[in-house]
């Protein structure tokens, strides 16, 4: 029997026991129920001081895991500072000492309006966490900037009685940013230039074509009659010539704009577009033409899109020779971007020019023989890329063309 319960007993009733029935059967039970609460008592015990020694360590973890990555400072409801861990102090230049007791104004940069840390001191001492972009001021005079976050430690009136303030370093940062701004404004102001630029060489160029032109046009009607078969062939050629450089100036110039120049992005049915585009380019009579049903409704840059398909069925249409020309138009939907395909029964092209038909000024057939400023294809190639997607071909010779590319979602 445990000493205390017996002990108690005896004080109550002597040293002899009354003669219960089962006195000792009932003890048994007594004594052991204490025992086992006893062991309980234990186990609860080394519970709790576990479970306190876990939380520590974790807690522990927590906080060098913030020193390591952050600047941390503590202050006291006046904002003077009772406390920081190293990085704050070497992010700062000032030895530790030199900080405590000191107003957080030490490392002030003057950058901020009063108005600033008006709104950040009533933040605080209302209980709130402030969060904000800070410029501080080294001890050697060099600014840096932080992202402050400043959280109240607050009693139970709730009125905070310490200032928690974990700062992250953001000063490259800001200037990569700064620099970014910098960058973009220069490059605006060079596309301005460019496209100024652009038009004023389109313009001079374009007007001495316009002269070459009229003046074959003037000598064909003062020859009226009297021309020659091959200087008449030879006029024609010169004016062929003239129109392609017309096409070859404006190429480019579409060429140099794609993606300089953005336009809005628009809702716009994709089977209703290819047909306004088809029905401009009036194909032949005997051009077959199938466009799937429920063509996507895409949401972007019409005019972009409404380049590469107006470049790739005008195409198709050019440069197909069969008796029974054919042209599909079909699309897959797929997570991220449409794949679309536009294809003809054409006569196809070998695979060694799949590279190259995408490459500016390149063209399959001599200019003479076909007119084509080598432009185009180009020009899809680069506003497929510039808007994330890709573009290839599958294709033989004697076998078709089939011009694959994607366009994100």
């Amino acid at each position: 029997m445990h000493k205390l319960l017996k002990r108690q007993l005896n004080k109550l009733y002597g040293e002899t026991l009354p003669n219960i029935e089962n006195m000792e059967a009932l003890l048994h039970l007594v004594d052991q129920s204490y025992n086992d609460f006893q062991n309980e008592y234990a186990a609860l015990e080394r519970t709790a001081n576990l479970s306190e020694n876990e939380s520590y360590k974790e807690l522990r973890n927590f906080k060098e895991a913030i020193d390591t990555a952050a600047l941390v400072s503590i202050s006291d409801p006046n904002g003077v500072i009772i406390s920081a861990n190293p990085n704050f102090c070497n992010s700062c230049g000032y030895e530790l000492d030199e900080l405590i007791g000191e107003n957080h104004r030490i490392i002030s940069s003057g950058y901020h309006p009063n108005e600033f840390w008006q709104e950040v001191w009533q933040t605080i001492i209302t209980g709130k966490i402030w969060q904000g972009e800070i410029c501080n001021r080294k001890k050697s005079g060099e600014l840096f900037w932080i992202d402050s976050t400043i959280i109240p430690f607050v009693n139970e009136q709730g009125i905070p009685y310490q200032y928690l303030s974990i700062r992250f370093d953001i000063t490259e940062k800001k200037e990569s940013s700064r620099l970014i701004h910098l960058y973009n404004q220069e490059l605006e102001k060079k596309n301005k230039e460019l496209d100024q630029f652009a038009y004023i060489v389109s313009h001079d160029l374009k007007a001495p074509l316009r002269g070459i032109n009229n003046l074959s046009q003037w000598i064909e009607e003062d020859l009226e009659g009297k021309i020659e078969p091959d200087t008449q062939k030879n006029l024609d050629l010169l004016r062929k010539r003239v129109y392609r450089m017309e096409n070859l100036i404006d190429g480019i110039l579409q060429y140099s704009r794609v993606g300089r120049v953005k336009s809005q992005s628009e809702t716009y049915e994709v089977e209703s577009q290819i047909k306004e585009i088809i029905s401009t380019i009036h194909p032949p009579e005997n051009y077959s033409i199938n466009i799937q049903d429920g063509l996507p409704i895409i949401t972007t840059e019409k005019i972009a899109l409404e380049q590469v398909f107006s470049n790739l069925i005008s195409n198709a249409f050019k440069y197909n020779y069969n008796p029974a020309p054919r042209l599909e138009i079909n699309c897959v939907v797929n997570a991220n971007f449409y794949e679309f395909c536009i294809a003809d029964n054409g006569s196809g092209i070998a695979a060694e020019f799949h590279e190259k038909i995408f490459v500016i000024f390149q063209t399959l057939q001599a200019r003479d023989t076909f007119e084509s400023t080598g432009v185009g294809l180009a020009i899809v190639k680069k506003l497929v890329e510039e808007k994330g997607g890709k573009i290839w071909l599958v294709s033989a010779e004697n076998e078709g063309s089939k011009f694959y590319f994607t366009w994100p979602k």
